[in-house]
């Protein structure tokens, strides 16, 4: 008859009942604990509460973008009538600049605009996406580079 073993550290498992697995107690629980902690979950990682206040303004800020926008490929409008909307120009996801003019476009995700100023009066562009900027910059070339293959 074969000798049993361990199940934690392969030595011989002795004397004792037949169907006995582990040489000590010590073994037993060392064994058990690991068992344990590998079919426990890793601990879910919380979001802190000001990242989901940050996205809860970049949709609203999105929304505001899009609804002023509607149909339209692009759009004039006062900043004070986007500021009277409830749009926070502090926070934006990417800034992009316009290879062909220079200007800076802030967008929130797919929703961009450019501040202009048109007879004294501060107003922004808006715009659908960034194919319609011809955009530039090294996190747009990163995504075209991803994009392309």
């Amino acid at each position: 008859m074969e000798e049993k073993t361990c199940l934690n550290c392969g030595e011989p498992v002795g004397p004792g009942r037949r169907d006995k697995k582990y040489c000590s107690e010590p073994c037993k629980t060392e064994y058990n604990n690991r068992q344990k902690e590998q079919k426990t979950p890793v601990a879910e990682t919380r979001v802190p509460p000001f990242i989901g206040e940050i996205n809860q303004i970049l949709t609203a800020n999105w929304k505001v973008l899009k609804d002023c926008l509607g149909t339209k490929d692009t759009c004039r409008m006062r900043v004070r009538d986007l500021s009277g909307r409830g749009f926070n120009f502090k926070y934006f996801t990417s800034e992009r600049l316009n290879e062909y003019n220079d200007d800076v476009y802030y967008f929130c995700y797919d929703m961009g605009y450019k501040f202009v100023t048109i007879n004294d009066e501060q107003k922004v562009v808006i715009v659908q996406n960034e194919q319609m900027v011809r955009l530039t910059g090294p996190a747009f070339q990163a995504a075209e580079a991803d994009r392309l293959g």
